[in-house]
């Protein structure tokens, strides 16, 4: 579940933070209002492939982070699975001792269209 979501310089937005809740979560908002925004840099921030044309004008990078937490579920194992494979050190960080892992994703694009990947701040490719 999607606990927070903060974005700097990406698209039109300056800065944003959206704050979700347990249960069902609706944004709602005229046209214009950058609905599409939050989803495109939700999408950015969960692998979708970087563009430069992100990098809101007069800014040197963009920058996307997500705070998740994944209840013992069946697509919680699979994360905490992957992740002992792939990078055991941020998930030793994440463990709280309970049945949920808490992950922070975060991913920085510069105007030259380089694009860094971060969990529990620790740096990772892509194919994770």
């Amino acid at each position: 579940m999607l606990i927070e979501l903060a974005i700097r310089d990406f698209a039109l937005l300056e800065r944003a933070s959206l704050a979700c809740g347990g249960g069902l979560n609706v944004i709602t908002g005229e046209t214009g209002a950058g609905k599409s925004l939050l989803i495109d840099a939700l999408e950015l921030l969960l692998g979708e492939r970087a563009r430069s044309g992100v990098v809101r004008a007069g800014a040197s990078e963009a920058r996307v982070e997500g705070r998740f937490a994944l209840v013992g579920d069946d697509y919680a194992t699979e994360v905490a699975r992957r992740l002992a494979a792939e990078l055991p050190e941020a998930l030793a960080e994440a463990a709280s001792g309970g049945p949920e892992l808490e992950l922070i994703l975060s991913r920085t694009i510069t105007r030259e269209g380089r694009s860094r990947a971060h969990v529990n701040h620790r740096p990772v490719t892509s194919r994770i």
